[in-house]
């Protein structure tokens, strides 16, 4: 534009006689100082976001192991030449192997 023609604001749309220039055009003095305004206010009164502790994580509740049963251990087996556990002094396969 030349410096003859008129500065139009693309806010209000009036001449603009002190200005500043802007992505979408040319914007006044008044209109550029309500829209900081405006930006201030809404600054100020958005509220602050709240803390929000993590959940803590509860141990394994004693109630839900009421109903289980203890694990089975399995008793040790008797190898063949083994002594008999009878006390017979035998080896198990000449004992009580034949009996089980």
């Amino acid at each position: 534009m030349s410096e003859n023609e008129n500065k139009i604001c693309a806010v209000c749309k009036n001449e603009a006689h002190e200005y500043r220039e802007a992505i979408d055009g040319i914007v006044c003095a008044d209109c550029d100082k309500l829209q900081k305004d405006f930006i201030e206010t809404l600054k100020s009164n958005i509220p602050p976001i709240p803390y929000m502790a993590p959940k803590l994580i509860e141990p394994f509740p004693l109630s839900k192991l009421r109903n289980v049963h203890p694990p089975y251990i399995a008793q040790p087996k008797i190898g063949r030449n083994a002594s008999c556990p009878c006390n017979s002094g035998k080896k198990y396969k000449n004992c009580c192997y034949s009996n089980t």
